[in-house]
């Protein structure tokens, strides 16, 4: 190989760098972008509610319960985006299409799915955190997390089980949960509560 040849591999190799480089940049501050549109939206709902609080104690009692934030509660559109692009779009996995066979099991309806809305949910703030700290922290998050909680949903035991390849709700006459606890009121002693 001469040194010609050579000179300009390196020359090609700098710039496929470069081009990646801008790349992880674009990513980073779409990333932050996102994280503080997230907590822009919830100082404004923070100020909603306060607001709420400096009314009389009859209609503070009303409006707390149309404005009280629900902390965690996820913004549906934000986590729908977030999916479409971290998980749907980006994510290659075998995704499976008939009820037997190895694959996948994802539902198109996932924001269907109390479960997976929290996990994803979850991912979505953690993979905000990941970014900001850098590619380590991105690598602990895909290997700790994503990982994790997608063999989670997407298993034969997961709430994706019966949606293959559309989503089936979950129905059950005997119960109204997903999970039965065996009491609807379990003793203050369980839940680690005072006694009233």
């Amino acid at each position: 190989m001469s040194g010609v040849d050579l000179a300009s591999e390196v020359e090609a190799l700098r710039q496929r760098l470069d081009a990646l480089t801008d790349n992880v940049t674009r990513h980073g501050d779409a990333l932050t972008a996102l994280e503080d549109e997230w907590s822009s939206t919830a100082a404004d709902t923070l100020d909603t509610v306060s607001a709420a609080t400096d009314t009389t104690a009859e209609d503070s009692d009303s409006a707390s319960e149309d404005t009280e934030p629900h902390g965690a509660e996820p913004d549906m559109a934000v986590l729908r985006e977030w999916v479409r692009d971290n998980v749907s779009a980006w994510c290659e996995r075998r995704v499976k299409t008939k009820p037997a066979g190895p694959g996948v099991r994802w539902c198109a309806r996932w924001d269907l799915h109390p479960e997976a809305i929290t996990r994803l949910w979850g991912l979505r703030a953690l993979q905000l955190e990941a970014a900001q700290e850098g590619p380590g922290a991105v690598l602990i998050y895909l290997r700790e997390h994503f990982d994790h909680h997608l063999a989670i949903l997407t298993s034969e035991e997961g709430p994706f089980h019966r949606c293959i390849p559309k989503h089936v709700p979950f129905h059950d006459p005997d119960h109204h949960g997903y999970l039965p606890t065996g009491t609807t009121n379990p003793p203050a002693a369980v839940l680690n509560l005072p006694t009233p």
